[in-house]
């Protein structure tokens, strides 16, 4: 196994980086080589990429420095090119149980893994990131729990452009877990039109590259229950989401026009949701 070493420029004395193309999805028995302050271990990979928080647990246990190294290049095709942290290796992982691996970390070093959740990798992405494009919303939860906020832990970026495939995919507890993160940020409160509204509700006015938030996708597929749900969190819904060839604007109810409802019964729901919330709050 040849394994690439990346020099960072810490002093230009220490490699912290390893390479993780090569990584054998096997099991073997524990091997550290060691260069100065640098350890590499292929079975704390192994054991992420094998589910095995039994084997990980025993390696950090063993070297708690390999918590603390780098890991270049992993999952390169879904974000994970340039330097990793284990944690950024852990979230970018399908089919393993990324909670008992947070808490084998945390049992080892704590403050590493704490300092991780705000660290961004080679592609400026931060752990949480890959659980929310996963839509792994029990892993995210965890993470908001130990501190992850709308301004720290989390690209914005990346809410922004997974907004349409939440809504399409009836995520609420997605949207939920999200909002406890901007909540973090933003506990207050503010009066709207006569409403109270949280300040961490502005994630559901949140809009893509397109200009388009979470309530235009919901009427758009006739989700009745995720229409119901967003104007429940008072998004909304005069908003103007461009303007058509002679410079109408496109309101919520244009949309409703063209939605793909399932059935008439769905169409009227929706409807009558808008007609009787729309105007309510009054947003400027």
């Amino acid at each position: 196994m040849i394994f690439l070493l990346f020099l960072l420029n810490c002093g230009g004395s220490a490699f912290d980086a390893v390479s993780t193309k090569d990584i054998p999805i096997s099991s073997e028995e524990d091997m550290y080589e060691e260069e100065g302050d640098f350890f590499i271990s292929r079975d704390v990979l192994n054991a992420v990429i094998n589910n095995s928080v039994e084997d990980f647990e025993e390696a950090i246990e063993d070297n708690e420095n390999l918590v603390a190294i780098n890991y270049a290049d992993y999952n390169v095709g879904r974000y994970g090119a340039g330097v990793n942290t284990i944690l950024h290796v852990i979230c970018n992982t399908d089919n393993i149980d990324k909670i008992a691996f947070f808490q084998a970390i945390r049992r080892v070093d704590s403050g590493s893994f704490l300092k991780m959740l705000s660290r961004s990798n080679g592609q400026d992405m931060f752990p949480a990131d890959f659980l929310i494009m996963n839509e792994d919303s029990r892993a995210l939860a965890f993470l908001v729990e130990l501190g992850v906020t709308k301004d720290s832990g989390i690209t914005k970026k990346i809410i922004k452009r997974e907004i349409k495939n939440l809504v399409a995919n009836g995520r609420k507890d997605m949207f939920t877990v999200l909002e406890a993160a901007y909540a973090k940020s933003m506990p207050g409160v503010s009066e709207k039109g006569g409403e109270m509204i949280p300040e961490s509700y502005s994630l559901y006015r949140e809009k893509d590259k397109d200009g388009r938030d979470a309530i235009y996708y919901a009427v758009s597929f006739g989700n009745v229950d995720m229409v119901e749900f967003l104007i429940s969190k008072f998004v909304n819904l005069n908003v103007n989401y461009g303007s058509s060839f002679y410079g109408f604007g496109k309101h919520i109810k244009d949309v409703w026009k063209k939605a793909n409802f399932p059935n008439k019964g769905s169409s009227k729901q929706v409807y009558d949701l808008i007609s009787k919330n729309q105007g309510k709050p009054a947003y400027k």
